[in-house]
């Protein structure tokens, strides 16, 4: 709920232009997120013992709380500056028709559920959110399955377990880059190198064997470039989703009601990213159990290899461009026979 909230919270405020780089602050967050809670669980369990974690944790949430009493969303914002204009041009598509525009859509237009199954009916949007769900299982995989890895080649501890999260985490810290990135050059081709070059490293896994110094180097170098594709691709997943509930509020004004369908594209983002964090462990320790640490690296490079080939068909994926060409052939087609007719 927190993460959906978030989303929509960044949606309402940013225009469509600069999506890419908010959307990766964002995911950015998450990511780290994600990547610290191993290093500093490690770390101070190293230190002060297993109660002391959750210590840590506790004292998180409360921060958490502290935090969220200081968003101002922009209904109360509206209140407090009245003259200004509730939504700007840019973002209007994003969030819907206004109610002056569409009074009668906003009632007869679905919500809720039939919103979730009309963004599910568009084909881009299930590519993506495959893609999230991938991520996801990454992720995942890495955190059920490294810290044993480690401690049974390398023979470290805690806090060994916990720090070799670094080289993962530290990419994220530059998500917002890779969202300027999908900004400038289009969520197609960043989506499907990211997903196409994570094969690289992941195959490679299987050649750390050894407690030995490279070899040690090795991991770490595959970890960080592991962290750097998923975290890459994170921002082009987010912004394709905004872009196809974009498209369909301007091909049909209202068709997600007066207040759009902004917190049930970032919930179906949200549900599939849980979904990966729920395959991931399942996927990595049956693996790891039944073939060892290698097979599961190159069983999930594998996999990035198969994500990566839908990722065409996103954003101006060849695909939709085969499409529009088709449907100008069509047009000028058609505009030809009515000007012979009439002449």
């Amino acid at each position: 709920m927190v993460e959906v909230a978030g989303f929509a919270l960044v949606v309402d405020v940013v225009d469509a232009a600069n999506m890419g780089l908010m959307l990766g602050y964002l995911g950015s967050a998450i990511s780290l997120g994600s990547g610290v809670g191993p290093l500093l669980g490690g770390v101070v369990h190293h230190a002060g013992g297993y109660y002391a974690v959750f210590g840590m944790a506790f004292g998180v949430i409360g921060l958490d709380f502290l935090l969220r009493l200081a968003i101002v969303d922009q209904k109360t914002l509206r209140r407090w500056t009245p003259g200004e204009s509730p939504t700007s041009p840019e973002r209007q598509s994003l969030l819907g028709a206004s109610s002056e525009e569409a009074p009668e859509s906003a009632e007869t237009k679905p919500r809720g559920s039939s919103a979730i199954f009309i963004l599910l009916s568009q084909p881009r949007i299930l590519i993506a959110l495959w893609g999230v769900v991938f991520q996801g299982m990454v992720v995942a995989a890495f955190d059920t399955t490294l810290p044993l890895f480690v401690g049974r080649i390398f023979h470290w501890d805690s806090l060994g377990g916990g720090l070799i999260f670094l080289p993962m985490v530290i990419p994220a810290l530059f998500e917002p880059f890779y969202g300027y990135i999908s900004d400038r050059f289009g969520n197609r081709i960043v989506a499907f190198l990211s997903f196409l070059l994570l094969v690289v490293p992941l195959v490679l896994l299987r050649f750390v064997t050894r407690n030995l110094l490279e070899q040690k180097i090795l991991l770490s170098v595959l970890l960080a470039l592991i962290g750097f594709f998923v975290d890459l691709g994170t921002p082009a997943l987010a912004v394709e989703i905004e872009d196809v509930l974009a498209l369909k509020e301007q091909e049909t004004p209202g068709i997600f009601g007066s207040k759009g369908a902004v917190g049930e594209s970032f919930g179906l983002y949200s549900m599939a990213y849980a979904t990966g964090i729920l395959l991931g462990p399942m996927w990595a320790g049956f693996i790891v159990d039944k073939a060892g640490w290698g097979t599961m690296g190159w069983t999930l490079g594998l996999l990035g290899g198969v994500t990566a080939i839908p990722m065409c068909w996103i954003g101006d994926g060849w695909l939709n461009l085969a499409a529009e060409q088709t449907s100008t052939a069509s047009s000028v087609g058609h505009s030809s026979l009515r000007t012979s007719s009439e002449a």
